[in-house]
């Protein structure tokens, strides 16, 4: 039961939510498998006597097979807390209307936050990672725990009156098929989302999602753009190479992939 205590602490001072904290304290809560291995040692070392030894593993394998109903009694008393008129603390979107929800706090969500904010636009930002929701609201940022699939974080995130989702995520698959469900559940909802490639994104453009975009073909374009002017190629021929590629949604450069359609840039 300490270790439970400890644990909800702990989780408490990094700023996550009661229910959350309660949940994690007791889902954790018991002796794991390598005290085995340590109160062996320690009976070898006659650190401990015969009854000790005992008594200590009886602990431990009690604690491991309580477990389950530990669990159980968790879920209850963070849902009766969940229940409470906390309501303040477990919807971080309750003042704001017509906003924008950044969903993933990495590197582009960071920076879209950052635009976001520097344009004096009301918004907030969820990840499932707790380490950058820390280290977000270390440095002040409005950046909250969830997953966005759970009608709670949902929820919390005011996306019935939002105006706008930006999907961002390492693994674009699970960007994709977010933008997907959250295009379906809030039809009225403009949702923005990196894909991996073109195909990608005239799927979700078929599917009336229509900020799709690659995350590779503006940066690669920008940096290229650079490479040719430092190899001496003069500004304005840059710019209208870039400009042509950029034509009729990429045309161009859907052309040059007709070629390597098997190789799945497409």
């Amino acid at each position: 039961m300490l270790k439970s205590v400890v644990l909800i602490g702990l989780v408490l001072a990094f700023g996550v939510s009661r229910a959350a904290a309660i949940r994690t304290g007791f889902y954790l809560s018991q002796v794991g498998e390598f005290a085995f291995v340590l109160l062996g040692a320690a009976a070898v070392a006659g650190l401990l006597s015969a009854g000790g030894h005992t008594l200590a593993m009886l602990v431990v394998a009690v604690s491991m097979i309580a477990t389950p109903l530990l669990v159980k009694a968790g879920d209850q008393l963070a849902s009766r807390l969940r229940a409470t008129p906390a309501k303040a603390e477990a919807d971080p979107a309750a003042d704001l209307d017509r906003h924008v929800v950044v969903v993933g706090y990495d590197e582009v969500g960071q920076l879209i936050d950052l635009m976001l904010d520097k344009s004096n636009i009301p918004h907030l930002a969820f990840d499932r990672d707790l380490q950058l929701v820390i280290s977000g609201k270390r440095s002040g940022r409005n950046v909250h725990f969830g997953d966005m699939y759970s009608p709670a974080t949902q929820e919390a995130a005011g996306l019935g009156r939002a105006a706008a989702a930006y999907v961002t995520s390492r693994d674009l698959d699970h960007a994709r098929a977010l933008a997907i469900t959250l295009h379906r559940l809030y039809p009225p909802l403009d949702v923005y989302v990196r894909v991996r490639t073109l195909g990608d994104q005239d799927e979700l453009v078929a599917k009336g999602i229509k900020h799709a975009g690659t995350g590779y073909i503006e940066s690669t374009l920008t940096l290229g753009g650079g490479l040719l002017k430092d190899l001496g190629v003069p500004e304005a021929d840059v710019s209208e190479l870039l400009g042509g590629l950029r034509e009729d949604n990429y045309a161009p450069i859907r052309g040059s992939y007709a070629q390597v359609e098997g190789a799945g840039l497409l």
